[in-house]
């Protein structure tokens, strides 16, 4: 299950890097996204 929920970060994370790439720069959006993405990683394992 940790896995899956792994995977699925890492390609969330990669579509997000992609993205900013493709816009050139990163907004607070995506920092707020980050931050909730990061956080939600962490509560998976604690």
């Amino acid at each position: 299950m940790s896995k899956n929920i792994l995977v699925d970060a890492y390609n969330l994370t990669k579509i997000l890097t992609s993205i900013r790439k493709y816009r050139k720069r990163a907004t607070s959006i995506d920092m707020l996204i980050d931050v909730a993405l990061i956080s939600a990683i962490l509560c998976t394992f604690v």
